[in-house]
């Protein structure tokens, strides 16, 4: 309790203050650190042994308490999660308990933070959401909260089949609404008992806030669940097929995530699902007036009117001009997911209005300007629904449709970059932050070859060209050339010796280094023009 009391405070000191804030993230540091020791409530021996608890070493995991913290002093209705933010077109969704859980409920079973519940035998009505009959069930419900790198505690909904599987099993990752929590996966849709009928582990991270925006500290918290859910050796995984749906401002949330996080030792999503999603925060920005002071928090200072453009496109997917609906082709996230099967849906009458206009424009620009084709890969779905609700999409269709894929990393792409970072097969370092860096790239292990273009805002581009499937035995091509006249370098990870000779242009270069400690080979380009690298063995 005084631990959500500090939390709050510290939540006003940022809204209100500005630069304060610094001085705040230094004590909500400290009430972190100390959290651990804080006593948790004995076991309830009645409940199922938790296997899963602390099975990752070094990592601080607990049950008990559940953070939810928001932009505080934001909700004028009350702290009732079912009119939290009233006011805004946003918080038009509802809360009811699907069928299957109402009737849990009525038989006296308690589905609660700090809980482990086992499901079986006779769970076996249908829920909300789906239109499949009666199945009989069986899995493990927790509720944990972790202390990830952020100033947020972190609480999230965690569904394993029960016993655990032999076998790796896929992961979906549920993105929650807006004003709703880590619960409104129980609250609001069947994926659990979806997940449950196929064996899949089911997680559904809170994300530093219930009115987050795909902050890049609800990212940070979500990116922290999934590598301890990953980590877990008691769990059975498969990492190539880790699935994500999000609703609405979890629509919005999954997409930048998949988008962002590119790096194959983290979770790399293999399908998405983006139902209703908000895409486009500048445009939110634009046409939602009563959630600006919550934009304002994230990605300003907090005072009115803060809130940063750039900020907002990075935790975006586009962004477009609100007059003439111009799509800003540097900014544009979605990029990024040009290998990943993507479906969208959303209501033909939304009740947030102005959430069909960005879906219909992100899928324009995905089918004209990105190439994607509407097929089994790519699909946009304009349903016949008047309203805003999660069970406007079937989670049973939702979880067939995901669960035909398996994770393929691409061998060529455009990326856009918004940070020094790992994206797809290579390591990215900015000449500055607070920007984008873009490239397009192909890797051709038939030709061992290497492609770079149209590059800019980049210092340097590291990859492993073993790891890419490339050879180090042969001659190796780069060819490179940048979008804004500068050199880049290139550099080429596990190199097992200084190569016998570098040509650029066909003419022998000095233009490179060999450290033979690192095995990092150098290319050194000088100048933004077309050039064809040559690395012999």
């Amino acid at each position: 309790m005084h631990i959500s009391i500090a939390f709050f405070f510290v939540e006003m000191i940022r809204t209100a203050c500005g630069g304060l804030w610094v001085a705040a993230q230094d004590q909500a540091a400290l009430l972190l650190q100390t959290r651990s020791a804080v006593p948790i409530a004995a076991e309830d021996e009645t409940q199922p042994s938790d296997d899963l608890l602390g099975a990752v070493p070094g990592v601080k995991i607990f049950r008990g308490v559940v953070f939810t913290q928001d932009p505080v002093g934001l909700d004028p209705a009350g702290p009732d999660a079912s009119t939290a933010g009233s006011g805004s077109i946003l918080a038009t969704e509802g809360d009811a308990l699907p069928g299957f859980l109402e009737e849990l409920v009525n038989s006296g079973v308690v589905v609660k933070p700090g809980a482990i519940h086992e499901f079986g035998g006779g769970a076996t009505t249908t829920g909300a959401g789906s239109t499949t009959g009666a199945v009989s069930l069986h899995y493990r419900l927790r509720q944990y909260t972790i202390i990830p790198p952020t100033t947020f505690a972190e609480a999230f909904t965690l569904m394993v089949p029960s016993p655990l599987p032999t076998t790796p099993m896929p992961l979906l990752v549920v993105f929650h609404k807006f004003g709703s929590s880590n619960l409104d996966v129980l609250q609001n849709t069947d994926y659990v008992r979806q997940c449950a009928r196929r064996g899949w582990f089911l997680v559904c991270p809170l994300s530093a806030s219930k009115k987050h925006f795909s902050s890049i500290e609800s990212q940070q918290n979500t990116e922290a669940v999934l590598d301890w859910t990953l980590a877990n050796s008691v769990m059975n995984i498969d990492r190539q097929r880790i699935y994500a749906i999000g609703f609405s401002m979890g629509g919005g949330a999954v997409m930048n995530y998949a988008a962002r996080h590119r790096d194959p030792a983290h979770a790399v999503f293999a399908a998405v699902i983006n139902h209703s999603g908000n895409v486009s925060l500048n445009d939110t920005y634009f046409h939602d007036p009563p959630v600006r002071f919550i934009f304002d928090f994230w990605f300003g200072d907090g005072s009115v009117g803060s809130a940063n453009p750039w900020k907002m496109s990075r935790s975006s997917v586009i962004r477009y001009d609100p007059f003439t609906l111009a799509i800003d082709r540097s900014s544009d996230l979605s990029r990024n997911l040009g290998s990943t099967p993507l479906s969208t849906w959303q209501a033909a009458v939304d009740l947030v209005p102005y959430l069909p206009g960005q879906n219909d424009i992100l899928d324009q620009h995905m089918r004209l300007n990105l190439g994607r084709q509407v097929g089994p890969l790519y699909t946009y779905t304009v349903v016949p629904f008047s309203g805003h609700d999660w069970r406007m999409v079937d989670a049973s269709s939702a979880c067939d449709w995901m669960g035909q894929f398996t994770l393929q990393m691409p061998l060529y792409g455009r990326t856009l970059a918004d940070r020094d970072g790992v994206f797809e097969h290579f390591y990215v370092e900015q000449d500055a932050g607070g920007a984008f860096t873009p490239f397009d790239w192909s890797c051709v292990p038939a030709a061992n070859e290497l492609h770079f273009s149209a590059t800019a805002n980049l210092k340097r581009l590291t990859n492993d060209p073993i790891a890419t499937g490339l050879s180090t035995s042969s001659e190796l091509h780069v060819f490179t050339q940048t979008a804004d006249g500068t050199g880049d370098e290139i550099v080429l990870a596990r190199w097992p010796m200084s190569p016998s000779a570098v040509t650029r242009d066909g003419v022998a270069t000095a233009n490179w280094t060999f450290d033979s400690l690192t095995h990092d080979l150098t290319l050194v380009e000088t100048d933004g023009a077309a050039h064809a690298w040559i690395v012999t063995p």
